[in-house]
């Protein structure tokens, strides 16, 4: 309350500067003051906002599945085609050869995929910088026109319009860029890029557009500057929540809204008895081969003794 107020203040001591300007020749100068209070106060903004956002700072996010044939729709009521899901594991056990990251202590989210990804990438672009290749990627985050390149009008006028944006893999483990027939991107084109783009191939058309790995949402971006990644806060900010198990949150609590829903949808861990059913199988084949290698082998010594 009292850092509330403390802003409060020193917004409203750079609207009485700004208002005495009207009636005072020395207005410049007191112009400049304002200027800086309200500077100050801006600061103060910003450092609220990374108190917010601080808890992040505990965990690392892992891309875990995608799903083109389920729907999201977002807090205004808007709807994307295909949700990415990820996992905010603890920042110092999340484990990049396991799928889903981690077994404790996370939080569950599912989100638009064309969110997921325009998130992703704004996020290594701020740790990394522009590329400074000619095709952007981060326009290709939702679904767009492909800008063709023609020899006269006439071609321009009777050519056929394509899409490219963000797509789920068939098995569900990665994302990649897809050609598409349509302006919402449902229908994948059955034209190839090439035939459209002057013989380039498309970035990430076979996948990884997104990492799998465990990515800290905290650290430097390219200035050097030490921030929770656009990554893990866009991501997180638009997403459907279940963090009944984080021991972590935001000031606001735990979110569970969503719970019911990814539980639907999300990856499932691999059965430990699974496994060992599957070792215990083995077994018993290695064994029956034995035991058979043996039999056969004893029958013909007996074999060999009868007709000695």
């Amino acid at each position: 309350a009292n850092y509330n107020k403390m802003k409060f203040a020193l917004t409203l001591s750079a609207l009485t500067v700004l208002t005495a300007q009207a009636s005072n020749f020395h207005a410049p100068l007191r112009a400049s003051a304002a200027k800086k209070v309200l500077s100050k106060a801006r600061r103060m903004e910003e450092n609220d906002q990374a108190d917010e956002d601080a808890w992040m700072a505990d965990y690392k996010v892992k891309f875990v599945g995608c799903d083109s044939e389920t729907n999201f729709k977002d807090q205004d009521g808007n709807v994307e085609y295909g949700i990415a899901m990820f996992r905010l594991c603890p920042a110092d056990s999340c484990d990049d050869d396991d799928r889903l990251g981690c077994s404790e202590g996370y939080g569950d989210y599912v989100v638009g995929m064309s969110t997921f990804v325009e998130s992703y990438l704004e996020g290594k672009e701020e740790e990394q910088g522009d590329d400074g290749n000619d095709f952007n990627l981060r326009e290709y985050s939702e679904c767009r026109e492909y800008e063709q390149e023609f020899d006269d009008d006439q071609a321009a006028n009777n050519a056929v319009a394509y899409y490219i944006g963000p797509a789920c893999s068939e098995d569900g483990d990665d994302i990649k860029l897809q050609v598409f027939s349509d302006e919402d991107c449902k229908y994948e084109s059955d034209t190839d890029f090439a035939e459209i783009a002057n013989g380039w191939t498309l970035p990430f058309s076979d996948g990884g557009l997104v990492s799998t790995y465990c990515d800290a949402c905290y650290g430097a971006n390219d200035d050097g500057d030490y921030e929770v990644s656009e990554y893990c806060k866009g991501s997180w900010e638009e997403a459907g929540k279940c963090e009944t198990n984080m021991e972590t949150f935001s000031a606001d609590g735990q979110y569970e809204n969503y719970c019911e829903t990814i539980e639907s949808v999300f990856p499932k861990a691999k059965s430990s008895s699974k496994v060992f059913a599957w070792f215990v199988f083995i077994l018993v084949v290695v064994g029956v081969a034995a035991y058979c290698m043996w039999w056969n082998k004893k029958k013909a010594s007996s074999s060999d003794g009868v007709m000695a």
